[in-house]
């Protein structure tokens, strides 16, 4: 498990992927409860709970990790999520100069700001989560739905 959620080497498959998110999106929820119960926090307020913000700064790593290890599958660098990362940031810029700088009203720049990140994310959504991962070993490692027969294939080499 800690290999899983640390290390960035390796693969993981669609499933993998798709457990540990919804895994995320539970624990968030379950805090986001406790938060409520414990400190008041209201559900609909912009202000986070400690146990939330504690539990959002522990998974940064994890979902990287994993987020690397699916573009491996993929037989992509890891390296792809820093592209992501940065189209989504350059993509909320115009927005951000057409609402402060230019003064045109904030319908007009959350738009640009969502179709320019929208559309990277929802690329980046059908690579990880929909399309499968390359069939047999590639250079990050043993398919992960096979890794049993990669290791009897690679013994009769």
């Amino acid at each position: 498990m800690m290999k899983f959620l640390f290390s960035g080497n390796g693969r993981v498959s669609r499933k993998a992927i798709w457990l540990f998110n919804l895994a995320v999106i539970g624990i968030s929820i379950v805090f986001a409860i406790l938060d409520l119960v414990f400190f008041g926090t209201s559900l609909d307020s912009d202000a986070t709970g400690p146990l939330s913000l504690l539990f959002s700064l522990a998974s940064i790593w994890p979902s990287i990790a994993v987020t690397v290890k699916r573009f491996h599958d993929r037989g992509m660098s890891g390296w792809w999520i820093v592209w992501f990362i940065l189209i989504a940031v350059a993509a909320a810029i115009p927005g951000g100069i057409a609402m402060a700088v230019l003064g045109v009203g904030q319908g007009f720049g959350i738009t640009i700001v969502f179709i320019g990140v929208a559309i990277p994310l929802i690329w980046q959504f059908v690579i990880l989560m929909i399309q499968p991962g390359q069939e047999g070993p590639n250079k990050y490692g043993p398919n992960p739905l096979d890794p049993v027969g990669e290791d009897i294939a690679r013994t009769f080499d």
